[in-house]
């Protein structure tokens, strides 16, 4: 589920023409699998040395769990101001809840295997077993616009504006703490942005 609104604060307040707020929430979604998985080998060895023929099955069950395409939580805020169609500033919050995330990683939920050879249940253990800590964090942008004025070229062109754009932002990890069995690679990003139109 997606909310929004926008704001032009202008058409109510003529003395604050330009001025825009707007504001977002993105609510938290994934797809849940479980896969039921059972299978049985049947197994016959002959003319091994003076064995009589052997024959055995084995058979395996297992549940896998996953969780796929997970959205965290979001709520974003912003506001923007335009000047004379010359200068523009804008920046914007966003707060993301990971507390709640589940990674797409197959995790066993159940195994068993029985046979008259082997019986595992509770000794097998989950190759993807992994453990992590995350936070919701806030999540921080700004920039500025500037459009100078047009200036004459020639006949063909007729005129030419230049514009210089630049922004700032900070984005925090929210890894808090993982385990030894696994490397989830993220850390703080700080941005800075620059371009020129025509």
């Amino acid at each position: 589920p997606i909310l929004g609104m926008q704001f032009d604060v202008g058409r109510v307040v003529p003395a604050l023409e330009g001025l825009v707020l707007g504001g977002s929430w993105h609510g938290s979604v994934g797809l849940p699998i479980t896969v039921d998985l059972d299978l049985q080998a049947d197994i016959t060895a002959d003319e091994i040395g003076d064995l009589e023929p052997y024959v055995t099955a084995a058979v395996i069950e297992t549940q896998l769990s996953l969780f796929d395409h997970y959205v965290p939580q979001r709520f974003a805020a912003g506001i923007a101001y335009r000047r004379a169609e010359t200068l523009t500033l804008y920046g914007d919050a966003r707060w993301t809840d990971w507390r709640g995330l589940v990674l797409n990683v197959a995790r066993v939920e159940f195994l068993s295997v029985s046979s008259p050879l082997v019986e595992l249940d509770s000794d097998v253990t989950d190759g993807n077993n992994y453990s992590l800590i995350v936070r919701s964090v806030w999540a921080w942008r700004m920039g500025a616009d500037i459009v100078l004025p047009r200036f004459e070229v020639n006949s063909d062109w007729r005129y030419v504006r230049l514009a210089f754009r630049g922004g700032f932002g900070i984005e925090p990890s929210p890894i808090v703490e993982q385990g030894r069995s696994s490397s989830f690679l993220d850390a703080d990003r700080t941005m800075f942005t620059l371009g020129a139109g025509v």
